[in-house]
């Protein structure tokens, strides 16, 4: 058998099964972990303050977006492909990079404090999100330990950090929970102290150092390495983040914060296969990265369709079996509170299906370097998401939101699907 086809041996099958199963299992235990803790508040909050912690979340998540675009994204591809034989060097100097750019994060966080000041927004609002800014250098401290440890193909290593961060996380929950302590900004500060536990503990600042020293990769020139392909990844998750969240932002503003606690509780649900999905194409990512690198292009179809096909597999079995039992689960998870939303899984349960078919092709092109067909498709994506999120809304209410979210990830399949196809015609 020939050597490009050696990801069929029984060797690498089994190499890709141990790596890729702790590679799930440390997604799961991560996000796993804050689909519980949002469940919690969920059922312990009320759904008013609930709607303003899951609006917090969604502007945490544009924050993350640009440390995404900067630092992990490009890290993620060029690194692979460009630094593999300083790669430990390579990955010091990028950590040093990333506490700049926090830097700069935490200024634009503070200037959008500013203006919910100004826009008059309530105090249990403005605290909270002036909490995550405080916090946030440490909020994200997780992503960037557990994608050095993926591009150094040690999916172990952050499965401990994740292992570490959930324990912190859920244990200190319900220690306040007991005590008459949890609100929306004790739970941030569990939250920023679980995420402090990750780096504290695991995360090799020596080998840190002496990377530093033996690399002496200039900043600027890393920082601007990056900008390269990172502006794109920048655009793109920033439009992505609209595109997902901007109902969250209209149930807000028309219908009310109970509103967006209400659709917040029901997207919960879509979280197992999400989360899936994603640990196993952030595994797959840096060995497509290294297949395209030294142009296995046959060994890397093959792996893009196998991936594919496994998604689609375990989300269409999750869908059926959460539409069955829809009122079973609501009732179950959160007890009364939400049970009049279980129909809305009817139309959640289709976001995880699209997400498993736009995995394969979408992380092919990131894999094949090409940012700017991402940005085209997001761009897309986010235009009909605005749209359709303030017109469906308005005339449907929660439903009108959840639909609009629906609809735009198929717009962006869609998309996907034929930007791909034109890009292997040519």
């Amino acid at each position: 058998m020939s050597t490009r086809f050696n990801w069929l041996s029984i060797t690498a099958l089994h190499r890709w099964g141990v790596k890729g199963s702790l590679s799930i299992l440390d997604q799961g235990l991560y996000s796993g972990a804050n689909f519980v803790l949002s469940i919690l508040l969920a059922r312990w909050l009320s759904v008013d303050h609930y709607g303003i912690f899951a609006l917090m979340l969604a502007l945490f998540q544009f924050a993350l977006q640009i440390q995404n675009g900067v630092l992990l994204e490009p890290m993620s591809i060029l690194g692979p492909a460009r630094h593999q034989e300083s790669i430990n060097q390579y990955i010091a100097n990028q950590i040093v990079l990333n506490f700049v750019v926090l830097v700069s994060i935490c200024t634009f966080f503070s200037l959008g404090l500013l203006s919910l000041v100004e826009a008059g927004w309530g105090a249990e609002s403005i605290r909270t999100q002036a909490l995550f800014t405080l916090l946030f250098p440490i909020l994200s401290l997780p992503w960037l330990v557990r994608r050095v440890f993926y591009i150094k193909n040690r999916p172990e290593i952050s499965m401990f950090s994740s292992l570490l961060y959930s324990s912190v996380l859920l244990t200190g929950t319900l220690v306040l929970y007991t005590s008459n302590l949890l609100s929306i900004r004790t739970a941030v500060v569990v939250m920023g102290l679980a995420a402090f536990s990750t780096g504290l503990f695991v995360f090799p600042f020596r080998a840190m150092q002496h990377g530093i020293r033996q690399y002496n990769f200039k900043l600027f020139d890393l920082l601007k390495e990056n900008w390269v392909y990172g502006k794109w990844a920048i655009a793109t998750g920033l439009l992505v983040t609209i595109a997902t969240q901007f109902q969250l932002f209209t149930a807000v503003g028309l219908l009310g914060t109970t509103a967006a606690g209400a659709l917040r509780a029901s997207q919960n649900l879509i979280q197992p296969m999400s989360i899936s999905v994603t640990s196993i194409m952030s595994f797959a990512l840096p060995s497509l990265s290294r297949d395209y690198g030294l142009n296995i292009m046959g060994g890397f179809e093959k792996k893009r369709k196998l991936i594919t096909g496994l998604l689609l597999c375990m989300t269409l079995t999750y869908m059926l079996l959460m539409v069955l039992f829809r009122f079973e689960v609501m009732l179950f998870i959160y007890g009364q509170k939400y049970v009049d939303y279980s129909d809305l899984l009817l139309v959640w349960m289709f976001v995880p299906v699209i997400m498993a078919l736009n995995s394969g092709i979408g992380t092919a092109l990131r894999a094949r370097q090409h940012p700017e067909l991402l940005l085209l498709v997001s761009i897309v994506w986010a235009i009909f998401s605005l749209i359709t999120s303030i017109i469906f809304t308005t005339k449907w209410g929660i439903w009108g939101a959840t639909i609009s979210t629906m609809l735009g990830y198929l717009i962006a399949y869609l998309a996907t699907l034929i930007a791909y196809n034109r890009l292997e015609k040519n």
